[in-house]
């Protein structure tokens, strides 16, 4: 049987472990509310731009003109405002990052097919920050309408299904039968895949792919790379904005609409282009022609 100096000994190191465990928590929590407060800080900052961004690329209730619709009437002023208003609250710190969707948004390929989708992602990865892009939209998936709510899913559980890797049994994605998934699969016989659109050159995901090779390979278009608004009216095309860095200034032209636009902007100089879709500017006295639903980056060396 202990004695009473062991008991007091073993007493003591109990208080002692209590103290460090009141420390520790301390710190812990003393760290818990400091995240808090900057998750608090940087909220505001999130929220307006998932406004804005959901404005431009999908059908949302406030707006019925989605600005890459090849109806031409959409108005990209709304995200320019936004953009340059949370830029500068941000103080140049850190980077605003550019989603293609997430699991609590409607798939961009609800409201557009996949030649507006390669204009929305020319947009996308032409941005400062980091592109994200949203599994499955680099094949164009598709939002799985009435789905069965999951774990609280609700209308979003459609941006949930399981990735779409090949035409085998549930896509690739599992062996087991189909009523076992967790969520369902589109059950579309031409529902998108990983491996049909690796064979074919023109394919959403080869966009992509073009697109992330083309803006690895230049500074101007890297996360830091500077941004200028050239061409951005309310209501009107094309949207023009221009990239730039030490090295280089990489011109972006983009025209969503079904009609060749044409605005004035400072485009003087020989300019190279290092990617298109849909057709090729046409860029003489100060003036820009860009084709109907086209996309181009267009580059001029400084040094």
């Amino acid at each position: 049987m202990a004695n009473t100096r062991e008991i007091q000994s073993r007493m003591k190191s109990i208080q002692d472990t209590m103290k460090i465990t009141n420390a520790m928590y301390m710190i812990s929590s003393s760290k818990m509310q400091k995240a808090k407060r900057i998750l608090s800080d940087t909220e505001p900052y999130y929220y307006n731009m998932q406004a804005a961004i959901s404005r431009i690329l999908r059908h949302m209730p406030d707006t019925e003109h989605p600005f890459f619709s090849e109806e031409g009437k959409g108005d990209i002023s709304v995200f320019v405002k936004h953009y340059q208003e949370n830029e500068k609250a941000s103080g140049g710190k850190g980077m605003m990052c550019m989603p293609s969707g997430n699991h609590d948004m409607i798939r961009i390929s609800k409201q557009l097919d996949t030649r507006q989708m390669k204009l929305a992602y020319a947009f996308i990865y032409a941005l400062p920050g980091a592109p994200f892009l949203y599994y499955g939209d680099e094949i164009g998936m598709r939002y799985v309408e009435d789905l069965v709510s999951v774990e609280g899913g609700y209308e979003r559980t459609g941006s949930r299904s399981p990735m779409q890797w090949d035409k085998s049994t549930n896509a690739g994605f599992s062996s087991a039968p189909a009523e076992a998934l967790y969520i369902p699969l589109d059950p579309g016989d031409d529902r998108p895949d990983v491996a049909s659109q690796m064979e074919e050159t023109d394919s959403l995901y080869n966009t992509v792919k073009k697109l992330i090779s083309v803006r690895q390979a230049h500074s101007a278009l890297q996360g830091d790379g500077k941004i200028e608004f050239l061409y951005a009216g309310d209501h009107t095309y094309p949207l023009v904005f221009e990239r730039s860095s030490a090295e280089e200034k990489v011109l972006v032209i983009i025209n969503p609409s079904g009609k060749e636009q044409e605005c004035q902007v400072p485009c003087e100089g020989s300019w190279e282009v290092i990617y298109s879709c849909g057709g090729l500017p046409v860029m003489e006295s100060g003036k820009v022609k860009a084709a109907a639903v086209s996309a181009c980056w267009m580059k001029k060396t400084l040094i």
